[in-house]
């Protein structure tokens, strides 16, 4: 079984993780949220990754880490999500993303523990763990449509720049209750 029939076949229990972990987010700025969300998407990509985490300092932007097959599955995923959700992937803009919104944001580790948690609670495999943070951010960007406050081409940029972001960026601090790779 391939990755995204896993994913469809778990979806249940993912929309229900990602339910719960936006609970778990700021929920005092949607745009924020979102960008939270997406990175977490694009961490958990980068920690499934070969590369060494003990020897990359926070901040670092790691390029090739993940491989362009997993951010094509990661795509397929979100542009599927929104099409599903009556949203049109073909009218994202990358530039209409608010420069505010297009900074990778080092807080994020700080959400990564209620993030394993709630995966953990609903059965979440952590082959899934991406696909359960891009949904969560998915429906960050159905919110902001039907409350009138983010253009959805706007919220599916923001999503897609951040997973990008946080897929390439290493975090600030690696949290110690992370079980490093040892090499």
């Amino acid at each position: 079984m391939n990755i995204l029939e896993s994913v469809q076949k778990n979806y249940p229990a993912i929309n229900n993780a990602a339910g719960e972990f936006l609970t778990k987010l700021t929920g005092v700025d949607i745009k924020k949220d979102i960008i939270l969300a997406a990175e977490m998407a694009g961490l958990m990509l980068l920690r499934a990754s070969p590369a060494n985490q003990k020897q990359i300092g926070p901040g670092t932007v790691v390029l090739g880490a993940v491989p362009d097959e997993q951010y094509q599955t990661m795509n397929h995923f979100v542009f599927s999500f929104a099409a599903s959700n009556r949203l049109n992937p073909k009218e994202m803009d990358i530039s209409a993303i608010p420069a505010d919104a297009k900074n990778y944001l080092p807080e994020l580790t700080r959400f990564e523990k209620p993030f394993y948690e709630v995966c953990n609670k609903h059965g979440i495999e952590n082959a899934l763990f991406p696909f359960t943070a891009a949904a969560a951010a998915g429906k960050l960007v159905l919110a902001g449509n039907e409350l009138k406050l983010l253009e959805p081409k706007v919220g599916l940029a923001i999503l897609v720049f951040h997973i990008i972001a946080g897929s390439k960026t290493f975090p600030y601090p690696v949290p110690a209750e992370y079980p490093q790779k040892s090499d």
